[in-house]
């Protein structure tokens, strides 16, 4: 019985980073989908600045070189994002845009009452300001679909329901796009690879030297924890992307080196280590069954570390418990 309480205080602890990763997000962060976005066309281009989709197709975002202004219409033609030559961007509480654009889908549609049934181009701006390093990005509803139903096959593309109208140092540009709705694919390949890497732990546990097991763990860890910072490093802040899921893969991999290291810890560290690493799979589990992935990593490694992560971590908490030594590890000496 002591043993079981003392084991759950450790997968309570091992637990935080489940917890941490379910918490609030900071942002309407991109997630993994169906959809693709892409800038094709920018006329005329004056240069000083760089246009691209991100997070898939759930954001637009903007860099603008130093000593070049912009200002990014809204969907009525009112100034909505101004980017400053010193860097500073702003964004106007008079335009409609800047309360749409706080959802994914435009959900949050609530634009103050004085706003509403007037000409918004005729508003002085009322400027606010978002960032001081000339990028920001944000939900253009012009970008991506809005709809629940792809109006067009797997595989198909479309253009954008319109263009993103800029004025650059007082030069009009059109930004014009295309979406495409991607081909499926299948959950089960990695599955099936979650699958036979945690049996390959489990199966021959008795046989393979004390060492493998954490050892995998904290290979896996680095792997998932370097995965995982790119892919945050590879976003704009304004996309809200999260830094939870590198930090709960380095913890893995620290568990997992504590476990190499520390003999009397080895039982204790692979439990917490494996538990760790199967949290980092288990909420990315997207990542297998949508085409469209939220970040910079190639889309197959993501999946692979993702499918290693499952059936590691999974595999190793099974070893721990089989191990017999967890018991020892947690518990001090007890008479008979």
């Amino acid at each position: 019985m002591h043993a079981w309480v003392a084991t759950g205080r450790v997968v309570t602890l091992a637990a935080v980073g489940l917890v941490l990763w379910a918490g609030p997000a900071a942002a309407d962060a991109a997630e993994p989908g169906d959809f693709s976005s892409a800038v094709t066309s920018v006329e005329p281009d004056p240069g000083g600045f760089a246009i691209e989709t991100a997070g898939g197709d759930s954001f637009l975002a903007l860099t603008v070189d130093e000593g070049t202004e912009v200002t990014v219409l809204g969907y009525e033609g009112e100034a909505y994002l101004r980017f400053s030559a010193d860097g500073t961007v702003e964004q106007n509480l008079n335009s409609p845009a800047t309360y749409i654009n706080d959802d994914r889908y435009g959900a949050n549609d609530l634009a103050p009452s004085r706003l509403q049934g007037v000409d918004v181009t005729t508003l002085e701006p009322d400027w606010e300001e978002v960032a001081t390093d000339g990028r920001f990005a944000w939900h253009d509803h012009r970008t991506h679909e809005m709809r629940p139903d792809s109006p067009v096959a797997r595989g198909e593309s479309y253009a954008w329901s319109a263009p993103v109208v800029l004025e650059v140092d007082g030069t009009t540009v059109e930004v014009n796009g295309e979406i495409t709705f991607a081909d499926d694919v299948s959950p089960l390949p990695w599955l099936a690879l979650a699958l036979v890497v945690g049996a390959a732990l489990v199966l021959p546990a008795g046989r393979l030297p004390e060492i493998v097991p954490p050892a995998a763990v904290a290979v896996v860890a680095a792997l998932a924890a370097v995965v995982a910072w790119i892919g945050y490093s590879g976003l704009p802040a304004a996309t809200g992307p999260s830094i939870v899921p590198a930090v709960v893969g380095l913890i893995a991999l620290v568990l997992g080196v504590v476990a190499i290291a520390v003999e009397r810890l080895r039982a204790v560290g692979l439990l917490a280590g494996g538990v760790f690493l199967a949290t980092w799979g288990v909420f990315r589990l997207g990542v297998l069954a949508n085409p469209v992935l939220p970040t910079t990593v190639p889309f197959g490694l993501e999946r692979l570390v993702t499918a290693l992560a499952l059936g590691g971590g999974v595999g190793a908490v099974v070893v721990a418990f089989r191990s017999g030594a967890l018991t020892k590890a947690l518990l001090p000496a007890v008479d008979d």
